[in-house]
Formats: structure tokens, sequence, C-alpha cells
């Protein structure tokens, strides 16, 4: 009985520090015994994540030509839609736990936002 109640304890321990944390993953984190995924934090090089929270992080991002910027959404959806300039890639429709790329061809400065929330806006500056 006392190794049973021990065992029992062990299992309500380990249980605990299992979950109830407030930290997100980005799309592909594992399920079940913690498995993968990052935290969202800073974003890799030439990403922009499109956070829960109605925010794109970064909100500017400097890039040069040609270079392909990946959007990440997380579980909230949201969306990237252009501002109509020459040389803008093609938006990106409501999306969540996925990432898309676009290829900024054109210098210039592409701003963008998310049509779902209000204010949610960022920008990628394209130089030579």
């Amino acid at each position: 009985m006392r190794i049973r109640s021990f065992v029992l304890g062990v299992v309500v321990v380990a249980l605990g520090g299992c979950g109830g944390g407030s930290s997100a993953t980005s799309p592909g984190g594992g399920s079940g015994g913690g498995g993968g995924g990052t935290t969202i934090g800073t974003p890799p090089a030439n990403t922009v994540f499109a956070l829960p929270g109605s925010q794109f992080n970064p909100p500017t991002l400097n890039v040069t030509v040609n270079t392909s910027v990946t959007f990440t959404f997380f579980t909230t959806t949201h969306n990237v839609t252009f501002d109509v300039v020459t040389g803008r890639p093609a938006d990106i429709p409501n999306s969540n736990g996925t990432s898309v790329s676009r290829t900024f061809a054109t210098q210039g400065t592409f701003t963008y936002s998310c049509t779902l929330h209000p204010g949610m806006s960022g920008s990628v500056v394209v130089g030579p």
C-alpha cells in the first residue's frame, strides 16, 4: 500500500509539470510526451510571426531583393493582405497552424495587414 501511494504521488507530481503553461508552440509542435515545436519568441531570420495577440513580429522586416520571407501562423487565424504597389507578392489567405513563404523580387516597402484584426499591420522593406 505504501509503494502504491508513493507511485501515485510521483505520477501526480509528474503530470503537474506537463501543462498549464501559457507558452504557445509553433506549427507542428508535438503533443503527448512534450514533443517538438518552438516557443513563440524571436522569429528566425526572414520570418514573420502572426501572433495570437493580433500583431506581427517583427512589425518591420528588412531584407534584400529576391529574399523569401516566411509568414508563420499559429492557432489564431490571420491573413496577410499587401497594399497595392508594383512588385508586391500575392496575398496570403486566412491561415492557421502553417507557414507560407513569399519572395520579394522588387526594391521598396511592402506594407500589409491582417484584414481580420483591425490595426494588425506590418511591412517588409526590400533593399539592394
